[in-house]
């Protein structure tokens, strides 16, 4: 015999399990980002860069602290170039180029007068040495009209000097006006002659003050006359 059910269950049963099921659908499933696990792209990322971080830190503080090594090596030899206890290359063998002793250097001053004509500027060098001149400075002390031409000799120290051989020429403009005369290879001028200044301007009244610079060595270094082996 068939049981009828009563229609008020029937229809509240019905009625739950279509409330059932329309809530599950109701309820809005959480939708996913790319990344690996329950982490996100975006958190992912910032792992990474924290672990580069540690990771290379220990490597780069080690690289500041002990340095890089850097090795000089001579390409025929092979050999390499060493560091002393200071920190500083050491080369052996280095040439090291000496100062002119104070004994051996050479300053003379003096005053020349375009009248007087050939006129010396230093003393006659003395027996067994010779000079060699590396700069002569030449101010116009007075004249009338310049330009003042200066030509710088060796000569034999008479009165007038007597002209031997020209080291350099030079024009000044006038009155206050000066100009060193540079001589980088040296000038070299023998014991007994001296180093003399022949003066000419339009007034032919010009004065001027002069300093040689120079140093002295052995007369034996002058083996023959005429720059640049020998002495003038």
């Amino acid at each position: 015999m068939l049981r009828h059910r009563p229609r008020g269950e029937t229809r509240s049963r019905m009625s739950h399990k279509d409330e059932t099921h329309a809530g599950e659908q109701g309820v809005p499933k959480q939708r996913r980002g790319r990344g690996w696990g329950p982490f996100s792209g975006g958190q992912l990322t910032i792992i990474i860069g924290i672990l580069a971080v540690v990771i290379g830190f220990p490597v780069a503080a080690n690289a500041v602290v002990s340095g890089s090594n850097v090795f000089v090596t001579n390409a025929t030899t092979g050999t390499r170039a060493a560091v002393n206890s200071s920190g500083a290359l050491d080369v052996a063998g280095s040439v090291t180029a000496t100062p002119t002793p104070p004994s051996a250097s050479y300053v003379s001053v003096a005053t020349a007068f375009e009248v007087n004509g050939c006129t010396s500027i230093t003393p006659s060098v003395p027996v067994g040495k010779a000079l060699v001149v590396t700069s002569i400075t030449v101010r116009v002390v007075a004249v009338t009209t310049g330009p003042v031409l200066v030509d710088l000799v060796s000569a034999v120290p008479i009165t007038p000097c007597s002209r031997y051989a020209y080291a350099d020429e030079i024009a000044i403009p006038g009155a206050g006006a000066s100009q060193i005369v540079p001589i980088a290879s040296g000038f070299p001028v023998r014991a007994g002659h001296a180093v003399g200044v022949e003066l000419g301007s339009n007034s032919g009244n010009a004065v001027v003050n002069t300093v040689v610079h120079g140093y002295l060595v052995s007369s034996t270094l002058c083996t023959v006359l005429g720059p640049p082996v020998g002495c003038n």
